[in-house]
């Protein structure tokens, strides 16, 4: 597991390396204060078929976009829109007869195209963004096009210091103790108990389960209750402000 996650920051870092810290260099920020979810998008000019963009996306930390609201569509077409007008590949699926989406989000919005989905050929089970007007299409499984890409903030900057959080976390690792890829100084690993505050409480858990295996105690995660965890708990004293 460790081996899997040092991996994957390093591939993330190698691509994150970027002033904004951005995933990509054509990623575009839907920024919060615009009413934005935060996310990054980008379309890839590279032309596949859907499955092979859908792999493509996750090998590049992020997944093809997923358009849950009209404001979102908009967005998205903005940023495919840039350059040659082009269809895109994007992340709905028919999986049993009812389009869903690949991150499992809930499927409500949609922007067909007139007269579509038709199923034309009846194998038509994928999604097919058009950049100019940000209309859906479905598309059989052999239709090579360019794709667009989705990344969440936080696999961004999540403390907003304009370094990569991947980046800094293969650097150091001790910025993220209990190894679950996201920098300790955004979260609040010492509340072993979950009560928002790390206090007497938690305390009590470290020095109840000391020298335990397999223990939530186990904050950093070295297979055994002790000094460590109980040192991250006394430094971290307080209410969370992760």
């Amino acid at each position: 597991m460790k081996n899997l996650l040092f991996a994957a920051l390093s591939a993330f870092a190698s691509f994150a390396a970027h002033a904004d810290c951005s995933p990509h260099p054509s990623a575009v920020l839907w920024r919060t204060e615009d009413g934005g979810n935060g996310h990054y998008y980008a379309r890839i000019g590279q032309s596949l078929t859907w499955n092979a963009a859908k792999i493509e996306a996750e090998l590049l930390g992020g997944h093809l976009a997923t358009i849950t609201s009209a404001a979102e569509n908009a967005f998205v077409s903005s940023v495919a829109n840039v350059g040659p007008i082009a269809p895109c590949h994007f992340g709905g699926v028919k999986l049993k007869g009812a389009w869903t989406w690949i991150t499992g989000e809930p499927w409500g919005y949609s922007n067909w195209y007139i007269g579509e989905p038709n199923n034309q050929g009846g194998h038509e089970n994928w999604l097919l963004f058009y950049s100019a007007s940000g209309f859906w299409n479905d598309m059989e499984p052999n239709y090579v096009a360019e794709w667009l890409v989705e990344w969440s903030e936080a696999l961004v900057d999540c403390n907003s210091n304009g370094a990569c959080d991947g980046d800094e976390i293969v650097k150091n690792p001790g910025l993220d103790l209990n190894q679950d890829g996201v920098l300790d100084s955004c979260q609040c690993i010492a509340d072993v108990v979950v009560d928002g505050a790390v206090n007497g409480v938690d305390l009590a858990r470290i020095l109840n389960d000391w020298g335990r295996f397999d223990s939530s105690s186990d904050i950093n995660l070295d297979g055994i209750v002790g000094a460590i965890d109980l040192a991250i708990v006394l430094s971290s004293w307080g209410d969370c402000s992760p």
